[in-house]
């Protein structure tokens, strides 16, 4: 199956989050007067997938602020996705602020799994997620997922670890857990975003793992993305995802106008692919310039010779010599020992896939 993240507005966003990586990196180079994605560029996109043959892709809408584009976007879109034949399955990640009923009503018909950034507390999100006005957005934020979860859809959350999120973990964590949700995102900055050390963040796994592995003894059977990934790693299984793979996994990035990024963290002029006007999508993913990109951010030799290299799979070059690696690296040859030991339990207890 195919991955592609879609950004139906670009970095069009309602909100001005402290530690937003993507504001004015790379917004400058999304040419184009309009403010959505046009309906021709989504009938390009279904036809090049269908010219490729391609039969099942997920597709991630993302941002900016994704909800933006409104209830006619996504109307639109899902109507020529289904028109094509292609067998699409939906996730948007969204600061959840906006939102009515026929949204609500057109995600539930096509089975959209909804991603929530929200950082727990309210003192601690509206630090740092407020409107453009200086308002936080903690309130709203809190009533709308409760929303889409009257409506039958499946919720997770993304949550930013700051400074005052790795010391408060604990008060996040429940404060998450009492919101109904189980499968979480704890997502460290990009170094040039905020402020966080080594130390910070080693005390922020530690403190996270316990809460963890307290839950999953307690038969309470929650995911928790990286640790997740880290388990399944243990027990030698593949792992897709750019955070503990072992290689850079590449999700095409699509821009409102067309355009082609290899990563979500490389939306710039240096990596621009190309675009869906000029050239389709499969050439432009056989270019010179992704097998660059790949030789660039794929590198991981630097991780070779680190004793839990095998369970961390290395860490992206977007954060390579910044606070996460010593951090990781630190928690790992901590915790290895359980962590092996806990991946057999759960193997043995569930015989299921870590994380379901």
């Amino acid at each position: 199956m195919i991955t592609v993240m879609l950004k139906p507005v670009s970095s069009l966003c309602n909100l001005s989050c402290q530690y937003c990586y993507y504001k004015g990196v790379h917004s400058d180079n999304v040419k184009t007067t309009d403010s959505v994605m046009l309906v021709d560029t989504v009938e390009l996109l279904a036809s090049q997938f269908k010219s490729a043959g391609v039969k099942k892709i997920a597709i991630g809408f993302h941002g900016g602020e994704p909800l933006i584009a409104g209830h006619e976007f996504y109307r639109q879109f899902f109507s020529i996705m289904d028109y094509s034949g292609i067998d699409c399955v939906y996730s948007i990640q969204t600061n959840a602020t906006i939102l009515d009923y026929d949204l609500l009503k057109l995600f539930k018909q096509n089975r959209v799994l909804v991603g929530v950034s929200i950082d727990g507390l309210k003192l601690l999100h509206d630090r740092n997620r407020r409107f453009h006005n200086g308002s936080g957005s903690y309130d709203i934020v809190k009533k709308n997922i409760s929303l889409f979860q009257k409506e039958g859809l499946c919720v997770n959350c993304l949550t930013v670890v700051d400074d005052l999120i790795s010391i408060n973990i604990k008060k996040v964590y429940e404060a998450l857990k009492k919101m109904r949700l189980r499968w979480f995102q704890f997502i460290p900055p990009l170094p040039f975003t905020t402020k966080i050390t080594a130390d910070e963040y080693a005390f922020f796994l530690h403190s996270l793992w316990d809460l963890y592995v307290s839950d999953i003894m307690s038969d309470n059977r929650i995911s928790i993305r990286w640790f997740d990934a880290v388990l399944s790693r243990a027990l030698g299984k593949t792992v897709y995802s750019c955070a503990a793979g072992g290689k850079c996994i590449i999700t095409p990035v699509i821009e409102k106008n067309g355009d082609v990024y290899p990563c979500d963290f490389f939306c710039t002029a240096e990596w621009k692919l190309g675009n869906l006007w000029d050239t389709d999508l499969f050439s432009i993913l056989n270019s010179n310039t992704l097998s660059a990109f790949m030789s660039f951010a794929g590198d991981k030799g630097f991780c070779n010779k680190c004793e839990v290299f095998y369970l961390c799979g290395g860490i992206c070059y977007a954060y390579r010599d910044s606070y996460l690696c010593p951090a990781v690296r630190r928690f790992l040859i901590a915790r290895e020992k359980q962590i092996v030991s806990l991946a057999g339990y759960i193997k043995h207890a569930f015989g299921e896939a870590i994380g379901k």
